[in-house]
């Protein structure tokens, strides 16, 4: 029994949690997750992983978890050693999305191609991701974008290139709101501007961030420009400079030594003279990475061992042009140039529709103004055809009310006459036509239809006296009679 209530309530925890994860709850997860993106990116990352994938019902939940998900591994320096993650994002939004969307996963999709060391891909989403973006007018978004592009043309020794993006990254870094990247931006042009030759500039953009990093009590910044100074001193043969600052860099952070560090580091020693202080640094130049021989065939030709330096030194010459070979065999120009091609055919494509879609539409609005203007005068004509018979039966109706009012009329005559004729036997005599009058009489219940008569007051009989030819419809009346012998009369009435 105990069991079975276990599984029920086990069962019943299941459903909660399936239900609880509505799309609602997800969406309102993911904004969270963004809102913390910049200020708390581990809280982001906690967040976009308590997602299950199986309740990003759309296509669109999928994207743009997927590109949140990558910022903020990449934002929390977890490695992105997937890239398949950031390619949902990039295949919906090639098609789909805002500009602010698109740009944000084409940048996403440079960092990881970046991390791959896959640079050629990486400036080419870069390109693409900056298109999008100045649509945006993302300073912050173009900032960063610029910077990616950068990184990549610096990995690649396109130096020119990189000097380019980089001082572009750090324009707009100056206007975006949250400047949190502009030290950092400066940093790396002042790198640029160190590899090709300018000094001046680079100790200038240097000083800047130094002061901002004792400002800001921020060490990270402090380390990185430590080391791009040690590291251009040592290419103008400052060598106490060089100590200096690589001694700082020490001092705050050991850890962060690189094999160049310590190679210009002992570098710098071993011109002063220091041998010593050059064979502890060729120690820890060995303990990260052995084949780096550099350091080791300067401390051998200043001992006055040539056959051990040159030996050392075609050992290093070898592996330096085994990186070199790397990046040079990489047809990046070639891959950058297709790039360009492709989005001018893409671009000659658009023109092309759209000029197509421009003739469709004028000539589809010429055919309806063709057409309404038909219909209108079909319209006006059907119209105007209506009222020609609405006045037709008006003239009509206006000449049969003209006839009834002169019927009327000639009856009101008659009947005036009769009521002259009253006093006296005087004969008057009256012509009906069957066109224009009709006089109705009443006898034994009968009609009768006079054409032609005259009529007389006879005294001794007050009635009429009618003389002339009848048609009566009764059989009493069936032929003319005379009125002399009207009975009542007597004759006195004069014929």
């Amino acid at each position: 029994m105990r069991r079975l209530i276990f599984i029920l309530a086990l069962a019943l925890l299941v459903c909660l949690g399936i239900g609880g994860c509505t799309p609602r709850r997800v969406g309102e997860a993911m904004n969270r997750a963004d809102s913390l993106m910049t200020s708390a990116p581990d809280s982001a990352l906690a967040l976009l992983d308590a997602i299950d994938p199986a309740t990003l019902r759309t296509d669109a939940a999928r994207a743009r978890h997927a590109v949140l998900l990558t910022r903020a591994r990449h934002l929390a320096y977890v490695p992105v050693y997937d890239d398949s993650l950031i390619a949902i994002g990039t295949d919906y939004y090639a098609t789909h999305g805002t500009h602010a969307e698109k740009a944000e996963a084409f940048y996403m999709s440079s960092v990881v191609n970046n991390y791959h060391q896959r640079y050629e891909q990486s400036i080419v989403d870069g390109l693409r991701a900056e298109k999008h973006a100045l649509a945006t007018s993302d300073h912050l978004l173009l900032g960063l974008v610029y910077r990616t592009i950068a990184d990549g043309f610096d990995r690649l020794y396109d130096w020119s290139s990189a000097l380019h993006y980089y001082t572009l990254s750090y324009d707009n870094f100056k206007l975006a709101p949250e400047n949190i990247y502009t030290d950092w931006a400066g940093i790396d042009l002042a790198r640029a501007y160190l590899y090709q030759g300018e000094l001046n500039k680079c100790i200038e953009l240097a000083d800047k961030a130094i002061e901002h990093g004792k400002q800001n009590n921020d060490n990270a910044i402090l380390v990185e420009t430590y080391r791009m100074l040690g590291n251009g001193y040592s290419w103008s043969g400052n060598h106490s400079l060089v100590i200096d600052f690589y001694d700082k860099v020490i001092e705050i952070a050991p850890e962060t030594m690189t094999e160049r560090d310590y190679s210009n580091l002992g570098s710098a020693y071993l011109s002063l003279g220091n041998t010593d202080k050059a064979n502890q640094y060729q120690a820890c130049i060995y303990s990260l990475n052995p084949d780096n021989k550099s350091l080791e065939s300067l401390i051998s030709e200043h001992e006055g061992d040539y056959r051990n330096a040159y030996k050392l030194l075609t050992k290093e010459l070898a592996y330096q042009n085994n990186i070199v070979s790397k990046i040079t065999g990489r047809s990046y120009a070639r891959t950058i140039s297709d790039y360009f091609k492709t989005e001018e055919n893409n671009s000659a494509i658009k023109i092309e529709k759209n000029r197509q879609l421009t003739v469709i539409i004028s000539i589809a609005s010429i055919l309806i103004m063709i057409s309404m203007i038909i219909i209108f005068n079909y319209r006006s004509r059907l119209q105007r055809h209506e009222k020609e018979l609405i006045i037709c039966e008006a003239r009509e109706l206006r000449n049969i009310l003209q006839e009834k009012e002169n019927e009327v009329s000639e009856a009101r005559s008659v009947s005036a006459l009769a009521k002259d004729n009253v006093g006296g036997c005087s004969p008057r005599v009256s012509r009906f036509s069957t066109a224009s009058a009709r006089h109705t009489f009443s006898s034994r219940g009968s009609q009768t239809k006079g054409t032609r008569f005259q009529t007389r007051y006879c005294p001794s009989f007050p009635r009429y006296r009618t003389t002339g030819r009848f048609s009566a419809t009764s059989s009493l009346w069936s032929t003319p009679i005379s009125t002399d012998s009207w009975p009542g009369c007597a004759g006195t009435c004069p014929a």
